[in-house]
């Protein structure tokens, strides 16, 4: 079986006087990346791995974070290994 690549994009909701610390903890999460966030509670993030498994792994790691209301996702894009490495070329 071809190994696969997602990719999916998420919005995590926290209080407004927490996203400085959630945002902290999310780092923490490698492959989680931290793209951006809002004053108002929104942190925008990216999640990466070979199964739609390894997605949702992801996406309940960040709800078990204190302080996350919900995590939200957005997109998710499937692509084969092969595909990707190509990509990724400079």
């Amino acid at each position: 079986m071809p190994v696969e690549m997602h990719i999916a994009s998420a919005i995590v909701y926290t209080p407004p006087g927490h996203v400085d610390s959630v945002a902290a903890r999310v780092r923490e999460h490698p492959p989680i990346q931290l793209h951006g966030s809002s004053p108002s509670g929104k942190l925008v993030v990216t999640l990466e791995g070979q199964s739609s498994g390894d997605i949702l792994d992801q996406v309940a790691a960040l709800q078990q974070l204190d302080h996350v209301l919900n995590v939200a996702l957005v997109f998710q894009s499937i692509e084969p290994e092969e595909d990707t490495a190509h990509a990724v070329q400079p």
